[in-house]
């Protein structure tokens, strides 16, 4: 009888540890705000924020793809479902994003946004 006790333990705790989930968080950008590098008719280029602090968006020096090579910034191409979301918008800006779908893994990402919200101009 213990040793049966003891199998259907063994057997037990075996079963919960092989269906727990060990997922790991992953701790990237989550895309729901950033920095604009670039707009260009109905999409917007957008960085994490972090990534790209010491840029001179005045200069207009840099193109986006040597800024994207340069500093390889977490970033993505937003295609605004509504076009005069990004009325206004320049290099620069912060912006607040609502995704619509999924995101497209390619570098710069891709995805469509629901809404491209303002929340700190570059002036």
């Amino acid at each position: 009888m213990r040793n049966r006790n003891a199998v259907i333990a063994i057997v037990g705790v075996s079963m919960l540890v092989g269906c727990s989930t060990d997922e790991q968080v992953a701790e990237g950008w989550d895309y729901k705000t950033g920095r604009v590098i670039a707009v260009n008719e109905d999409r917007v280029l957008v960085a994490e924020s972090a990534d790209v602090t010491d840029v001179d968006w005045e200069s207009g020096e840099q193109t986006v793809d040597e800024l994207l090579q340069a500093m390889n910034p977490d970033a993505i191409w937003l295609t605004a479902m509504e076009p005069s979301d990004l009325d206004g918008l320049k290099a620069g800006d912060e912006v607040q994003v609502v995704l619509d779908g999924e995101v497209k893994e390619s570098y710069p990402a891709e995805a469509k946004a629901e809404k491209i919200s303002l929340m700190k101009s570059a002036e």
